[in-house]
């Protein structure tokens, strides 16, 4: 598993598209998974909110949550 810790500009895009409306942070923790659709799915039924991104982005598939402290995190699957 890598993980990965990404700095972003205060009022970067990025953080202003949809998934990202209620987040105030300049950076996130990206966690690479080998299978984000099972993951989120295991996550939703402990009860975890989740946005898994509907389609495939050229470096993958993406999924966000918070953690219990309301930082962000972003699971990877990337594209094979």
């Amino acid at each position: 598993m890598v993980s990965l810790f990404n700095f972003y500009q205060l009022g970067n895009s990025f953080f202003q598209s949809n998934n990202f409306v209620d987040w105030t942070h300049s950076w996130m923790i990206t966690v690479r998974v080998s299978d984000l659709a099972k993951l989120g799915e295991q996550l939703r039924k402990a009860g975890v909110k989740v946005s898994l991104d509907d389609q495939a982005q050229p470096k993958g598939r993406f999924a966000r949550l918070d953690d219990q402290e309301g930082n962000p995190l972003e699971l990877w699957e990337p594209k094979c």
